[in-house]
């Protein structure tokens, strides 16, 4: 798991890629599994950490 958020983190990074396709890519069930986990694992959403970058 901690894997795929760590892909998640540089796919986010780049622009045009929506955060359900991130999730999608990742290996995630759908964009809400991947905000539950992704904060669990970095203390933030996924919309916070792209606004970051």
């Amino acid at each position: 798991m901690q894997q795929r958020v760590e892909m998640a983190k540089r796919m986010l990074q780049q622009p045009g890629l929506s955060i359900a396709d991130v999730a999608f890519d990742c290996g995630f069930a759908n964009q809400s599994h991947l905000g539950r986990i992704f904060k669990k694992h970095t203390g933030t959403t996924p919309k916070k950490y792209r606004e970051k970058f």
